[in-house]
């Protein structure tokens, strides 16, 4: 089987098939008369087909979205689902931070406020 490279990298593959002339073990015979390579349903972040199959020619071949995806209904791989929301890590991370900015930004203020003379005397020093 011969492959040719495009620009992008991405090969498409020339050997010519049919009923008679099957493809090489990996790829399968599209309707165009092409060897084209058989999908991986890992690659579309989806479970293996419920029976073993030698070769998966369509998406609807393969088994539901893996653990914790949804299916875009744009395009045919699995997607994070928004409804999810962040993980539990980063919301304790946001809260956290918040919080220490917020204590910080409070530790400032009380600081120029007790130090509120000094600092007018200080800056009347250096005019």
């Amino acid at each position: 089987m011969a492959a040719v490279w495009s620009a992008s990298a991405a090969p498409f593959y020339t050997t010519v098939c049919n009923q008679e002339i099957g493809c090489e073990t990996g790829f399968y015979c599209e309707t165009d008369f092409t060897c084209k390579p058989c999908l991986r349903c890992q690659d579309l972040k989806r479970e293996l087909p419920p029976t073993s199959m030698a070769c998966v020619t369509s998406i609807l071949e393969c088994g539901p979205c893996v653990d914790g995806l949804k299916e875009d209904p744009n395009m045919a791989q699995c997607i994070m689902s928004i409804e999810q929301g962040l993980p539990t890590w980063a919301i304790i991370g946001i809260v956290t931070g918040s919080l220490l900015l917020f204590i910080l930004i409070c530790a400032i203020a009380a600081h120029i406020l007790r130090n509120l003379l000094y600092l007018k005397i200080f800056a009347c020093k250096y005019k």
